[in-house]
């Protein structure tokens, strides 16, 4: 029997008041036209109907690594989320993070090094230090007290 053939209908209550439901609105056509076969691979990218273009931060991100980089002083809370931005970008854990990257976030060359020190300090991040050039900073997973 077609689709078309069938009139369905049911009754929908809710708060108390009824309502007449006409199935045949949601029956998809018989035709295979309209109907897109994305196999087992999924879409293309070409296919799809959106695309990101904005930028964002990748996760995980670490919590706890976030709330112990929070509890230093100054910017170092915005420095830490630049330094995973970065690891995203890189997928990699070692970066070095350019001072346009900074400077978007209004944060100087000097002010990113004093967070370096900061983060360092509070063992999040190993930083090595190369003469005329910027840092190769290694963001460093946080040791996880007892029960977590």
């Amino acid at each position: 029997m077609n689709n078309r053939d069938r009139k369905e209908q049911t009754t929908h209550t809710s708060n108390g008041m009824s309502y007449l439901i006409d199935l045949d609105e949601f029956i998809l056509p018989d035709d295979d036209e309209d109907v897109i076969d994305i196999g087992a691979e999924g879409l293309n990218v070409e296919e799809r109907s959106h695309r990101v273009n904005y930028r964002f931060i990748k996760g995980p991100i670490d919590l706890l690594w976030m709330q112990r980089a929070s509890e230093c002083t100054g910017r170092t809370g915005t420095v830490g989320l630049i330094l995973w931005y970065k690891a995203g970008l890189e997928k990699s854990m070692v970066i070095e993070v350019q001072n346009k990257i900074l400077a978007e976030f209004g944060i100087s060359r000097q002010v990113a090094y004093d967070c370096y020190d900061r983060l360092e300090a509070a063992g999040l991040i190993k930083r090595i230090k190369r003469r005329g050039k910027r840092p190769v900073i290694e963001i460093l997973l946080v040791s996880r007290p007892d029960g977590e």
